[in-house]
């Protein structure tokens, strides 16, 4: 029995045991890991408030501190204001300022001496007694350069300062001394012709380890004197209302590289506000066409009212070479301080003749109007719905035959009477909202309608008593300018995604705005 009991305790002892050993090792391992990550927190907060202390002082001030890294520190970071020691497992421990620094911080273990020391604009950190040889891991330029005044640039491993020849020759018999003390070096060229180029680098450190062989940087000069050609310069729209949109693009070509493109405005603006402002377009703005395409955009908010208008547009190339479409487009546009809205300052017309119209079967929306049967109606402005049209007059299309019905408006004064043009219904029902409907201008016979600069709206408001008036607008300038026919006339239509829906208005007006 004892032997028993004794066995069992044992079993029992070596259960507890097998539970407590591993909480064991990993409460060690968490306190080591504390302990290492306090560690590094504490060295790289030190070097971070003594660099801080440095650049105070100004450039050519040194000084020095003792520093400790923990095991398994693997790389570090001393770049654009962050000084930086990284851990496997326990990521990176960091320390950020506001000035600029840059160098290098030792990652074995144990205990260092590091130098601060402040020079031009930037304060360099490292360690003492740096044997280690300048490194330059960048170059430009490289291939082929289009300009005369390309750009030398070196970038090296760490804080240093570079020179360069056309000779190889040692550091100290360098002709030309490169910007720049740091990791990036730099000095611009001037006067070269087409031809074939190298120059030799070689850099220093601040410990005065210099460069036993050169790097090299070999290009080729050919110059780029061809203008970028502009044209086909356009505006979707010139009349419109303040803070409304315009999108203006264009095709730009060059045989080198395209750096810049930009639209010249003339304002409406007087002194102190500019009379001139330039837009810059884009190969991916929203009105540019497909990326690559030759075709640059740029989509403007207008802000004032008046006459703007686009002298051209221009483009420069990388090699500094400008083109511009000429002669100058001169387009104008023509900014109303009028937004369309119900109500919103617009003088309302009763059209003179409105007519329900319904196309023939097969001829589609463009059948002339002594195609189609027209339905005399009288669509006139009362709030009160008293001239609601027949039930048989509406808005209708199907794609069974093409067939269309809606309504034909007219108004007895000429398009140039007035400024801006408005249309609003009054919707009575719609099978399906929003009811999308397109509006046409006619051609100088009269009959037949104008397929381009139409404008496309919707029906969104059907009249509910008490809630909605159902008034739906829209600004159909750009249509009623575009139109030849003897008076104001224009057709609304369905668009074919009404497919077998209809609408019933019972009011039609046009807004007019005379500056």
């Amino acid at each position: 029995m004892k032997a028993q009991a004794a066995t069992e305790y044992l079993i029992l002892i070596s259960i507890i045991l097998i539970a407590i050993i591993p909480l064991f090792y990993y409460a060690l391992s968490e306190s080591n890991r504390t302990t290492r990550i306090n560690q590094a927190s504490s060295t790289v907060n030190s070097i971070a408030r003594k660099s801080e202390s440095i650049y105070a002082l100004g450039s050519g001030s040194r000084d020095f501190i003792w520093i400790s890294i923990p095991s398994g520190v693997n790389t570090s970071l001393v770049d654009n204001g962050t000084i930086s020691l990284s851990m496997p497992g326990t990521g990176d421990v960091s320390s950020f300022t506001n000035i600029n620094i840059s160098g290098s911080i030792p990652i074995n273990q144990g205990i260092h001496r590091i130098s601060i020391e402040m020079l031009n604009d930037v304060v360099v950190i490292g360690p003492v007694n740096d044997t280690t040889l300048p490194q330059i891991i960048d170059t430009q330029p490289k291939g082929i350069v289009t300009i005369n005044n390309p750009t030398l640039e070196v970038t090296t491993d760490e804080p240093s300062a570079c020179k360069y020849d056309s000779i190889d020759r040692d550091y100290n018999s360098m002709l030309d001394q490169m910007n720049g003390t740091g990791l990036s070096h730099n000095s611009k060229l001037t006067g070269l012709s087409n031809g074939n180029y190298t120059y030799y680098v070689r850099c220093i450190d601040r410990f005065q380890n210099v460069m036993s062989s050169s790097s090299v940087i070999s290009f080729s000069v050919v110059l780029d004197t061809t203008a970028p050609s502009v044209s086909n310069t356009q505006v979707d729209k010139t009349n419109l209302s303040v803070n409304e949109y315009i999108c203006i693009n264009a095709t730009v070509s060059d045989a080198g590289t395209i750096h810049t493109i930009w639209a010249k405005l003339t304002t409406p603006l007087n002194s102190p506000f500019p009379s001139e402002v330039n837009y810059v377009m884009s190969d991916t703005a929203s009105c540019a066409g497909t990326s690559n395409d030759n075709v640059y955009g740029i989509s403007i908010q207008l802000q004032a009212a008046g006459n703007w208008t686009i002298n051209t547009i221009y483009a420069n190339d990388t090699a500094n070479n400008l083109g511009y479409e000429n002669p100058y487009p001169n387009i104008t546009i023509v900014v109303s301080p009028i937004a369309p809205g119900p109500g919103n300052d617009y003088e309302y017309k009763v059209p003179d003749i409105a007519w329900n119209f319904k196309t023939p079967n097969g001829v589609g929306i463009t059948a002339r109007d002594d195609q189609s049967t027209l339905t005399l109606n009288t669509i006139e402005l009362s709030d009160e719905d008293k001239n609601t049209p027949p039930s048989s007059s509406k808005f209708y299309y199907t794609s069974n035959g093409q067939r269309y019905e809606g309504f034909i408006l007219q108004l007895n004064r000429n398009k140039s009477e007035y400024e801006h043009y408005s249309l609003r219904l009054k919707a009575k029902s719609a099978q399906t909202l929003p009811y999308d409907l397109r509006v046409y201008a006619y051609s100088s016979d009269d009959q037949n309608i104008i397929l381009t600069n139409t404008t496309d709206f919707s029906i969104t408001n059907v009249i509910i008593t008490g809630v909605d008036r159902g008034f739906n607008e829209v600004n159909i300038t750009d249509t009623v300018l575009a139109g030849n026919s003897t008076y104001i006339k224009i057709r609304i239509a369905p668009r074919t995604t009404m497919n077998g829906d209809t609408a019933q208005i019972t009011e039609a007006d046009i807004g007019v705005v005379n500056e």
